[in-house]
C-alpha cells in the first residue's frame, strides 16, 4: 500500500549552480525543497549533483529552466537510499562513462535503494559512453559521438573500452524509477538507449521516448535481472538497437506490463522490432505495434523462453527479414485474446528466407481467441502464420485472411505446419488466401479443422512452371504430405478454385493427399470446389486427390456438386492407380548411380468412405451414371458391408444406404424415367455404422457417434461389476497375474478370536469389472446396509476403468471388542449401488462375521447372565445361602464368560477355530465343602445352552455347605483388578471368589437328629417308615376337642339373642325418623303461613310514647300496622328493617318496676344500631337479632337431604306472634324504624 505524506517544507529558490551545489551538500535535514530561475541554465561544470545518504530533495523548475552538463560529466548520482524527485525542468547533454562506479546514466544514475521521480521533465541527448568516446562528444558534438559509439561497440563489440556503458539517459541499479509525463530523446548507449533497469522497479505513465539508440540491446528501455516494469500510456518512435529489442528489451526473468501505449518505427538489427523477450513475463493490453522492423526475426515482438499475455493488441505494418513478420515465439508459452495481425511481412525481396508473415511459433505453445491475421505475406513458407517443429497452436474464433507467399515454390500461402508441429483451428475461417504453386494450407505436421471452421474462397495456381519433377505435378488449396495429417471435423471446405496450367500430366485438387500424408474427414462438407486444368489428361479432382501411399478417411462427408461443364470434367474424390506406375525417366546422377522417382515403391493409396453423402446443385439435370461419375474416379470404390465385415469397428452394426441424395421428383418425372429404361437411381452405396444397444461407443473418439467408424476405438461391452474377490495382501492387486479365486466369490468372510485380549481384522476387497466400455464407475454403500459392529471404509469413490478393469474400492473391518458370541456366523449384507455409462445397478455383498470366544476363570460366574449376556454376579447381600432338601437333588445353574464379562455361546473347549481352541479351557469342575466336618466332594454337572451349565447338589446330612467353581483348576470370580474398574461400585463382589452358599434342612414334616441326619418330631414315634404319635398324647387331644364344642354352642346361643335385641332397635330408630319427618313438615307449613295477624310498630312511634304502652293503647293511637297474610308480611319485611323485643310485665300497670327500660332502650339503638340496620335496625330485649334481615326474605320449602340437586341453604324465619297471657296488656311489640 502506498502512503502520500504531504510535509510543509520551506522552498528555497536557486539562482546558481553553486548555490545549487552548496543547498545540497549542506543539508541538514532529511527533505529538502529547491526552486530553479525562470529561463535560466545551470551549467554543471563536470562535476555531478550527488544525492546521498537518506537526503530526499525535491528540485522544480520553471519555463526555460535546463540543468546542462554540458557533455562532461552526469547530471545526477542518487545513492545511499537517497531520493530524488524532479519537476518542470530539462536535463541535457549528460555523459557517463564505463570508468564511473555503477556505470551507465548519461543523466541520472540510481544506485541500490534509491529513487528517482520526474515529472514533466525532458532529457536529451544523453549518453552513456566509454573514455575514449567521452572525448569524441565533447570535441565533436553529441550526434557524431553517438554515431561513433554505436559503429564501436558493433564492430569491437565489449573490446570497445568497457561493458558497463548502459542507459543512455536513466541508468538504475536495483533503484527504483517513477517516470510522469517525461520526454527522453536522442539518447544512447550500448544497452538501453533511453533507460536501462537491473533489477528495482520502473514505472511510466504518459511519457514519450524519441529517437534514442543502442549499440547492442534495447533501443529505448532495457528491464533485466528480475526488474518490475510498469509502462503505461507511452510512446516509443524511432528508436533502434544494433542487436535485439529496438524499443523494448526484456530478459533474464523479468516482469513488464505494457499498457495502453504506442511503439512505432523502432528497428533492431537483430531480433524484435519493437519487443524483444528473452526468458521475461510479460503482458501487453491495448497497445499497438505500428512500422517496426527486425533484420532477423519478429518485426513486431519476438519471445524466446518466458511467456507472453497479450489483449487487444494490434501488429500493423512490421516487418522481419526471416521469420515472423509480426510476432516470433521460439520455446515461448503465449496467450493472445482480441490480437490484429495486419500487413505484416517476412522475408526480403530475392532472398530464399522468410517463413510466417503474420506469426511464427517454433516450440512452445500459444493459446489464442479471436485473434485475426490479414493481408500478411513471407518470401517463403506461411504467408499468414508458420508452425514450425514442437510447436502447439491452438485458436478459437479466429481468421486467416488475404494471406500469400511471394515465391513460386513458397508453401502455404495462409498456413504452414512443419513437421512435429500442431495447430488447431476452432471456430475459425482461412478466406481469401492464395498460393502460386503449394497450396494455402501446407500441412507436414498436424493441422485440425473443427467446430465449424472454413477453408473457403482460396485459389491454387500452377503457373505453367511444373517440370519433371513429381513435386510440381501435384498440390492444391490443401496440401498434405511427408507424414502430415490434416483432420475436418464438423467443418467445410467451400468455394475454392484450382488452375492447372501446365502442359504435361499433373494431378491437383482442392485437398491433395501426398505421398505420406493422411487426410480424415468426419461430417464436413465440400461443395462448389472446382478444378480448371489445361491438360485433357488431367488426373485431379474437383474435392480430393489420394496419391500413392498416402490415406483418406471420410465419414459423413457432404459433396455438393457443382454445376457447368468447365467445372464439372473431374471427380470429386480421385486417386492413383493401385498398380505401381511405369518408371519416369531419370532425372540426374549422384556418385555414379541413377536417381528414379519413389513412386514405384510406394503402396498403393488408401480411401475409407463411409456414410458419403452427395447433393446434385440446383438446377443442374444429370442421370445417376453421370452423378456417379462426378462423385468418384475410375480407382474409388467404397466398400460395403457384405464384401467387407471389418468395414465397420467391432461389435459396430453396418448397414449400406445410398450416396446420392436426390431431390423429390413429381409423378411425371418418374414415368419418364420409368419408359426411358433409367430409373434414377443410383447403385452407389457406402455403408453407414452405428453402435446399437446394448453396446455403447468407446470413449476418446473425436465424437460419439465416430466411434463406430474408427477400429481404434470401436464399441464396447457396458461396464459391469463382474466379481468381488477378497484380497488379504494388497500389493497382490497391482501384480498383473492376480486372478481370484473363486472360492472367495460371492462370501467375505471375517474370523475372530477373543482369548485374554481382543482381535481386529480386516479384508480388502477387489472390485473386477466386466466389459469394454471406458468409463468412470461409482459406487456407494448404503449405510443402512452397514451394522454397528461393522466398519466399511470408504463408503463411495470413483474408479477409473480406463486404466484398470480392477481396483481395490473397499476394506472391510470387524473388532471383537464388547461383541458376543453367536452360535451362527453374523451376516451383514451390505447394499452395494453401481453407476457406469448412466447405468445403475445393485450388488448385494455378504459378511459373515464368525467370532470364537474363550471362558475364563475370572469372569466365569454362579447364575445366569443378564439380558444383555453380560456376566455380573451378585451382591453380597443379595446372597442368602441356597435351601436344599436333604436326600433330593436341586440343581444350581453356573455360567462360563470371556474375559469381558460376556457369555460364551459353547461349551468348554471351544473348538471353533485353531486358535480357540489352542486357548481354550479344558473342563469346569464344582465342589461342594462341608461347613461344619470341613471335608469336600465333586457335584456332577451338564451343559445347557450358550455356555450354562447346571450342576446337581444333593446333600446328605443337613447343615451349611459351599459351593466352589473352577476352570482347569483355577477359582472362577477371582476378578482382576481391571475388570473391577469398569463396573460401577453396586455391581462389584466383595469376596475375593465366587462361592456359593447352600443349607441343608430336613424335608417337611422332618426334624433334624444329633448325628445331622432326619428323624421325627417329639410326640410321635416311628413306626416303619412313618411317625405315628404317641397314646397319651390322642387322649389329650380328644378332650380339648370337646371343651371347644361346648364353647362353640355357647357362642351360637349368646349371638342369637344379640341378633334379636338389635332388630327390635332398630324398628324404634324408624319410628323415630318418621316422627321427626311428620315435625319438620308441620313446622314448615308454620313457617309459611300466619296464625296470628302480624303487626309491628314504627321506631318514632314507640320512641314517643316515652312508655312501654299496652297493646290496646297502641292499636288505639292507630301506632301499629298490621299484616294478615304471610306474604304481605314478608313484602313488609323486605323493605323495612325489623327489631323483635320481647319483654315480660313485671306489674299490672307498669311493665317494669323501674322506668329506664325504654329510654335504655332507646339509647343503645341511637349509639349502636345493629350491622346493616343503617341506624334502622331493631332490639330486642336481652340480645340484639344479628339474623334480622334473613327474616325478610321469601320462606323456602325444605328439599330433601337425598335429593340430586344441591340442598339450598336453609331459611331463618321470624315470625312476631304475641305471647298468651291473663292480660292483654302482654303483647309482644315490633317496632320498625322508617
Amino acid at each position: 500500500m502506498l502512503f502520500v505524506i504531504a510535509l510543509a517544507l520551506t522552498t528555497y529558490e536557486i539562482f546558481s549552480v553553486n548555490e545549487l551545489r552548496d543547498s545540497i551538500q549542506r543539508a541538514n535535514t532529511s527533505t529538502l525543497s529547491l526552486l530553479l530561475a525562470e529561463h535560466a541554465t545551470y551549467r554543471l561544470g563536470g562535476s555531478p549533483l550527488v544525492i546521498d545518504g537518506r537526503l530526499r530533495v525535491q528540485i522544480s523548475g520553471r519555463e526555460g529552466t535546463v540543468v546542462d552538463a554540458a557533455g562532461l560529466s552526469r547530471a545526477f548520482i542518487v545513492a545511499g537510499g537517497g531520493s530524488l524527485e524532479l519537476r518542470s525542468l530539462s536535463v541535457i547533454r549528460g555523459v557517463a562513462n564505463a570508468s564511473d562506479t555503477d556505470g551507465g546514466g548519461g543523466c541520472v544514475v540510481v544506485r541500490p535503494d534509491s529513487a528517482l521521480r520526474a515529472t514533466d521533465v525532458l532529457f536529451s541527448e544523453c549518453a552513456a559512453v566509454t573514455n575514449q568516446e567521452r572525448g569524441w562528444m565533447a570535441a565533436a558534438g553529441h550526434t557524431m559521438a553517438r554515431n561513433a559509439l554505436a559503429d564501436f561497440n558493433i564492430r569491437g563489440g565489449a573490446d570497445g573500452g568497457g561493458t558497463d556503458a548502459q542507459g543512455g539517459a536513466i541508468a538504475s541499479h536495483g533503484g527504483t524509477i517513477w517516470l510522469e509525463g517525461c520526454t527522453l530523446r536522442n539518447a544512447s548507449a550500448l544497452d538501453g538507449g533511453a533507460i536501462f533497469v537491473w533489477g528495482g522497479s520502473l514505472l511510466i505513465e504518459h511519457s514519450r521516448f524519441l529517437d534514442s539508440s543502442a549499440a547492442r540491446e534495447a533501443g529505448c528501455i532495457a528491464i533485466l535481472e528480475g526488474a518490475a516494469a510498469d509502462v503505461r500510456n507511452a510512446t516509443l518512435r524511432g528508436c533502434s538497437a544494433g542487436g535485439d529489442g529496438g524499443g523494448i528489451f526484456a530478459a533474464d526473468g523479468a516482469q513488464m506490463v505494457l499498457a495502453d501505449s504506442f511503439v512505432e518505427e523502432c528497428t533492431a538489427e537483430g531480433s524484435g522490432g519493437a519487443l524483444a523477450l528473452d526468458g521475461a513475463f510479460v503482458e501487453v493490453h491495448r497497445s499497438e505495434l505500428r512500422a517496426c522492423m527486425a533484420l532477423e526475426s519478429g518485426g513486431g515482438v519476438w519471445a524466446f523462453s518466458g511467456m507472453v499475455s497479450a489483449s487487444d493488441l494490434r501488429l500493423q505494418g512490421c516487418g522481419a527479414e526471416e521469420d515472423g513478420g509480426g510476432m516470433y515465439l521460439l520455446h515461448a508459452s503465449a496467450r493472445l485474446l482480441r490480437t490484429n495481425i495486419e500487413g505484416c511481412a517476412a522475408g526480403r525481396s530475392g532472398d530464399g528466407d522468410g517463413d510466417g508473415g503474420g506469426l511464427a511459433v517454433h516450440g512452445g505453445t500459444l493459446t489464442a481467441s479471436e485473434v485475426r491475421v490479414v493481408r500478411c505475406s513471407s518470401v517463403r513458407d506461411g504467408g499468414g502464420m508458420h508452425i514450425g517443429s514442437g510447436a502447439l497452436v491452438v485458436l478459437t474464433a479466429s481468421l486467416v485472411q488475404e494471406c500469400q507467399v511471394y515465391l513460386v515454390r513458397g508453401r502455404g500461402s495462409a498456413v504452414f505446419v512443419d513437421r512435429a508441429g500442431a495447430l488447431e483451428l476452432a471456430n475459425s475461417s482461412i478466406l481469401r488466401c492464395h498460393s502460386k504453386l503449394s497450396g494455402t494450407a501446407y500441412v507436414e505436421g498436424n493441422l485440425t479443422l473443427s467446430q465449424g471452421s472454413e477453408l473457403a474462397e482460396c485459389e491454387g495456381r500452377d503457373l505453367g512452371t511444373s517440370g519433371m519433377t513429381e513435386e510440381s505435378r501435384r498440390g492444391g488449396v490443401l496440401w498434405v504430405r511427408h507424414g502430415g495429417r490434416a483432420r475436418l471435423l464438423r467443418s467445410s471446405v467451400r468455394d475454392n478454385s484450382v488452375f492447372d496450367l501446365s502442359a504435361t500430366e499433373t494431378s491437383f485438387a482442392v485437398a491433395s493427399v501426398d505421398v505420406g500424408g493422411s487426410l480424415e474427414v468426419f461430417h464436413s462438407v465440400f461443395e462448389n470446389n472446382s478444378i480448371t486444368s489445361v491438360n485433357q489428361g488431367a488426373s485431379g479432382a474437383a474435392a480430393v486427390y489420394v496419391h500413392r501411399g498416402a490415406s483418406l478417411l471420410a465419414v459423413g462427408m457432404q459433396l455438393g456438386l457443382a454445376c457447368g461443364a468447365p467445372l464439372s470434367r473431374l471427380p470429386a474424390i480421385a486417386a492413383d492407380s493401385a498398380a505401381p506406375p511405369a518408371p519416369l525417366p531419370a532425372v540426374g546422377f549422384s556418385d555414379g548411380a541413377l536417381l528414379l522417382p519413389s513412386t514405384s515403391l510406394r503402396p498403393p493409396p488408401s480411401v475409407r468412405l463411409l456414410a458419403l453423402r452427395a447433393r446434385n446443385a440446383p438446377g443442374c439435370e444429370r442421370s445417376a451414371d453421370v452423378l456417379e461419375g462426378l462423385i468418384l474416379g475410375a480407382h474409388v470404390s467404397p466398400p460395403t458391408c457384405g464384401a467387407n465385415p471389418r468395414t465397420c469397428s467391432p461389435l459396430a452394426s453396418c448397414a449400406d444406404e445410398e450416396a446420392i441424395v436426390a431431390r423429390p421428383r413429381t409423378n411425371l418425372e418418374y414415368f419418364a424415367e420409368l419408359f426411358s429404361g433409367s430409373h434414377g437411381v443410383s447403385d452407389l452405396t457406402t455403408p453407414t455404422c452405428a453402435c446399437l444397444p446394448p453396446f455403447t461407443p468407446a470413449t476418446g473418439a473425436p465424437e460419439t457417434d465416430l466411434a463406430a467408424y474408427l477400429p481404434e476405438y470401436g464399441c464396447t461391452v457396458p461396464a459391469f461389476v463382474d466379481t468381488i474377490s477378497v484380497l488379504d495382501d494388497k500389493s497382490a492387486a497391482e501384480s498383473p497375474d492376480f486372478t481370484p479365486s473363486p472360492s472367495s466369490v460371492p462370501n467375505i468372510v471375517l474370523e475372530l478370536t477373543k482369548t485374554s485380549r481382543n482381535e481386529n481384522t480386516s479384508r480388502s476387497l477387489l472390485l473386477h469389472v466386466g466389459g469394454t466400455q471406458e468409463a468412470a464407475l461409482k459406487w456407494r454403500v448404503s449405510s443402512a446396509s452397514v451394522p454397528r459392529w461393522l466398519q466399511v471404509s470408504p463408503t463411495s469413490g470413483v474408479l477409473s476403468t480406463v486404466e484398470e478393469r480392477r481396483a481395490h474400492f473397499l476394506t472391510v473391518s470387524v473388532g471383537s471388542a464388547g461383541m458376543r458370541e453367536e452360535l451362527e456366523p453374523l451376516l451383514a449384507t451390505l447394499n452395494v449401488t453401481v453407476e457406469v455409462g448412466g447405468v445403475r445397478e445393485t450388488v448385494l455383498l455378504p459378511i459373515y462375521t464368525i467370532i470364537a470366544t474363550t471362558a475364563t476363570a475370572a469372569t466365569s460366574m454362579w447364575g445366569l447372565p443378564g439380558r444383555d449376556g453380560r456376566c455380573v454376579p451378585r451382591r453380597e447381600a443379595e446372597r442368602s445361602p441356597l435351601a436344599v432338601t436333604v436326600g433330593q437333588m436341586r440343581e444350581v445353574e453356573f455360567t462360563s464368560c470371556d474375559f469381558e464379562a460376556i457369555e460364551v455361546a459353547h461349551p468348554v473347549p471351544s473348538l471353533r477355530t485353531e486358535r480357540s481352541t489352542a486357548y481354550s479351557p479344558r473342563r469346569f469342575r464344582v465342589v461342594m465343602v462341608d461347613g461344619d466336618a470341613g471335608d469336600a466332594h465333586d457335584v456332577p454337572f451338564e451343559y445347557e445352552e450358550r455356555g450354562i451349565y447346571a450342576a446337581g447338589v444333593a446333600p446328605s446330612r443337613t447343615g451349611d455347605f459351599t459351593l466352589h467353581l473352577y476352570l482347569d483348576d483355577d477359582p472362577c470370580g477371582c476378578e482382576p483388578d481391571s475388570l473391577q474398574k469398569g463396573r460401577s461400585p453396586d455391581a462389584l463382589s466383595t469376596t475375593p471368589c465366587a462361592t456359593l452358599a447352600v443349607r441343608a434342612v430336613c424335608p417337611e414334616g422332618l426334624v433334624g437328629t444329633a448325628d445331622r441326619g432326619c428323624g421325627c418330631p417329639v410326640g410321635f414315634e416311628a413306626r416303619g417308615a412313618t411317625c405315628v404319635p404317641h397314646l397319651t398324647l390322642l387322649l389329650i387331644l380328644c378332650a380339648a376337642c370337646s371343651v371347644g364344642l361346648l364353647l362353640l354352642l355357647g357362642l351360637c346361643v349368646c349371638a342369637r339373642r344379640s341378633v334379636h335385641h338389635r332388630r327390635l332397635a332398630l324398628a324404634a330408630a324408624a319410628r323415630e325418623r318418621r316422627a321427626q319427618l311428620r315435625r319438620v313438615r308441620a313446622a314448615i307449613n308454620d313457617a309459611s303461613s300466619l296464625r296470628f295477624p302480624f303487626c309491628v310498630m314504627p321506631f318514632r312511634s314507640f320512641a314517643a310514647f316515652g312508655r312501654l304502652v299496652p297493646f290496646e293503647e297502641a292499636r288505639s293511637e292507630s301506632a301499629l300496622v298490621f299484616c294478615d297474610t304471610w306474604d304481605n308480611a314478608a313484602s313488609f319485611a323486605a323493605s323495612h328493617p325489623l327489631v323483635f323485643l320481647s319483654h315480660q310485665w313485671l306489674s299490672y300497670a307498669s311493665p317494669t318496676r323501674t322506668t329506664p327500660t325504654l329510654s335504655t332502650w332507646c339509647a343503645r339503638w341511637r349509639r349502636s344500631p345493629p350491622s346493616g340496620a343503617s341506624r334502622r335496625t331493631s332490639a330486642t330485649s336481652g340480645s340484639t337479632c344479628t339474623r334480622s334481615r334473613r327474616a325478610t326474605r321469601r320462606p323456602r320449602r325444605w328439599r330433601s337431604a337425598r335429593s340430586r340437586s344441591s340442598p339450598q341453604p336453609r331459611p331463618t324465619l321470624w315470625r312476631a306472634r304475641p305471647r298468651r297471657s291473663t292480660s292483654t296488656r302482654a303483647s309482644s311489640a315490633a317496632a320498625t324504624h322508617t
